[in-house]
């Protein structure tokens, strides 16, 4: 199907870090056919959660927000010893319970989050009245 979307992470540890040839190569595919490649500006598709949502998702006041390139499961456990460790392999489950608390407003803060969503929801919306 051209229309595709891959999101990718990058996986870099810091700005200056460079994405893999297996990346470059799916990039490169994915887009020669239209398709769409997101490779995350921060390390995870996690770095993009706010720190907003994860105070009231840990009802923790005052939460830092994730660095762009750390580890998101270690600066959960920095946060409420043992949360990090918890759902560093039970992501669905994470998800479910962070959703809640997320809104559009808060979320278009983090990184090139608002700037990824409309580029895909303007490409979809133009798939679609094809």
């Amino acid at each position: 199907n051209r229309n595709s979307v891959i999101l990718i992470d990058s996986d870099k540890r810091t700005q200056q870090s460079r994405i893999n040839d297996t990346k470059k190569r799916i990039i490169d595919e994915v887009e020669s056919t239209g398709g769409i490649a997101w490779v995350t500006k921060g390390k995870e598709i996690e770095n993009y959660i706010s720190a907003g949502v994860v105070s009231r998702w840990l009802n923790k006041p005052n939460v830092d927000q994730v660095g762009q390139y750390d580890d998101f499961f270690n600066y959960l456990d920095g946060i409420k010893n043992g949360e990090g460790r918890r759902y560093s392999s039970r992501k669905p489950l994470m998800a479910e319970q962070l959703s809640p608390h997320m809104t559009k407003d808060e979320i278009s803060k983090v990184l090139d989050l608002e700037e990824r969503l409309t580029q895909l929801c303007g490409v979809i919306r133009k798939w679609n009245s094809s």
